[in-house]
This record gives C-alpha cells, structure tokens and sequence, in this order.
C-alpha cells in the first residue's frame, strides 16, 4: 500500500514538473486575448491638467498606458464587456499587470465629434482619439 502510494505521488510530482516546464499554449492554460472593438484602437489623449503629459492607446489585444515619464505601459487585455446606452457605450475592459493582478477601466465611449471617451469615474475630463 505504501509502494503504491509513493509511486502514485512520484508519477504525480513528475507531471506537474514536465507541465510546468512547457510554455502556456502546450499546457493547455494558453491566455486569452480579447478583440479590442476597431472605434477604440488608436492613442487617445485629454487636455485634463493632470493627464495632459499622458496617453492612453488600444491595440487589437490590449492597452497602453502612457506614464508623465514618457514609458509606455502595455498590458494584454483578456475581457471587454459592453454595455449599450441611449447614445453612448459603457465599455469595461479588464486586464493583467505582470503579476497577474486584475484591474478594469470602466469608460463611456460616445460616436459624437469623431469619438470621445470619459471614464465612468472621471466624467468631467473627455479623452478623444488622435488622427
């Protein structure tokens, strides 16, 4: 019974070793990317004092950041959930930092003058999309 119950535990530490040493797509666990909507992809920019030095830009997977140092901080986007208003869109993309702690941008995207975002908690500041 002891025999049985080692060689089980070895088999057991033996897998989760060869699992751990195959890159993410191998092991089944492959992360997913979300499609950012096209209206969203491109920099976006607000005249708000605080952010004036800054930036934030979608791509097709993701979000970057633009810190007052000039650094972009990118980070892969695995969620987007839509919520449709009178005239406007509530968008809550969620994404990962590095150390796979979750966070969310919660803003409304209006079609009006070319595109305007306001965040859901910072609706007096307007971001819009640079040509």
């Amino acid at each position: 019974m002891a025999t049985t119950r080692a060689y089980t535990l070895l088999v057991v530490i033996w897998a989760a070793a060869l699992l751990a040493g195959l890159p993410a797509g191998q092991a089944g666990c492959q992360p997913h990317e979300a499609a950012v909507p096209s209206e969203l992809v491109g920099v976006w920019r607000t005249t708000a004092p605080h952010y004036a030095d800054r930036f934030l830009q979608f791509t097709e997977h993701g979000v970057v950041f633009g810190n007052e140092d000039g650094r972009p901080d990118p980070r892969q986007i695995h969620a987007i959930e839509l919520v449709r208003e009178p005239g406007r869109t509530l968008y809550i993309v969620s994404y990962r930092n590095p150390y796979e702690q979750e966070y969310t941008l919660a803003f409304y995207y209006d079609r009006a003058d070319g595109g305007v975002i306001t965040f859901k908690r910072q609706q007096q500041w307007q971001w819009t999309k640079e040509e």
